[in-house]
Order: C-alpha cells, then sequence, then structure tokens
C-alpha cells in the first residue's frame, strides 16, 4: 500500500488520466491484478520465505521468468521469441551453478 501510494503521483506525471482513456479491457485487468492480488502476493511469499528459510526461497525466484512468459503468451498472445529461449537457458544456467556443490 506504501508503494502504491509512492508510486501513484509518479504515475500520474508519466500518464495523466486521459491517456488510460483509450487503455485496452486487458490493460486495466493487469493493473487491477497487479495492485489488488500483488501486495497479497508479496505478503505470502515473505510468510514462505521465513517458513522455507531465503536460501530454499531464493531458487523459486528464479521460476517468475518462465512465468511471466508463460502468462503472457497465455493472456496476450505475446508470442516467444529466440531471445527468450537464450533469457531462459541462462537462468537454467545460473541456477545450476549457484546450485552445484
Amino acid at each position: 500500500m506504501v508503494a502504491a501510494g509512492l508510486l501513484l503521483p509518479l504515475a500520474l506525471l508519466e500518464r495523466p488520466w486521459h491517456s488510460f482513456a483509450g487503455a485496452s479491457w486487458v490493460a486495466v485487468v493487469v493493473v487491477l491484478y497487479s495492485s489488488l492480488l500483488g501486495t497479497p502476493a508479496h505478503i505470502a511469499f515473505y510468510q514462505a520465505v521465513r517458513t522455507v528459510g531465503p536460501g530454499r526461497a531464493a531458487v523459486f525466484t528464479n521460476l517468475i521468468p518462465f512465468l511471466v512468459l508463460g502468462l503472457s503468451w497465455l493472456m496476450v498472445g505475446e508470442p516467444i521469441r529466440w531471445y527468450h529461449w537464450i533469457g531462459a537457458c541462462g537462468v537454467i544456467a545460473g541456477v545450476a551453478l549457484t546450485t552445484r556443490r
């Protein structure tokens, strides 16, 4: 809530309300999803970090790019391009390097 309160004036400076008039319903849903569900999701994540420990929780943060890639493909039809695959291989390589013994 604090972050939203701090970012709202900056967002209004960047894009005044009249420029949002032509926004698609997908954009509105994304903003509502981020603002209404993002905060409880962060609270749940921090509770999970407290439960399983930061080392194990950090491994799961590496899944976020894959989740975003998949959801953007499913929800808005964003094509998966070659550079996404290169980024995915980089993430997998980084996880493999940091978790090996």
